[in-house]
């Protein structure tokens, strides 16, 4: 797994670095990150928005702020 050794005692060295980066984008995937397998690899649903989908807030309009038309 690791080709890095110790000079001294000769263990291998831990694993430094992600688990696994996207071959989309060449970020990291995170814990919560939305990804699968692609054909070259671990790739991110969206490289915009690892996560999944931004939370959409709604315009406000007169009826959220509770005006009338009338008045």
């Amino acid at each position: 797994m690791s080709d890095k050794t110790c000079p001294t005692c000769g263990q291998p060295w831990p694993r430094t670095g992600p688990k696994r980066v996207c071959t989309g984008c060449a970020l990291p995937i995170r814990r919560h990150d939305r990804w699968h397998f692609g054909r070259r690899g671990p790739e991110h649903n969206d490289c915009e928005h690892p996560e999944g989908l931004p939370l959409i807030e709604p315009e406000p309009t007169m009826e959220l702020l509770g005006v009338s038309d009338g008045q």
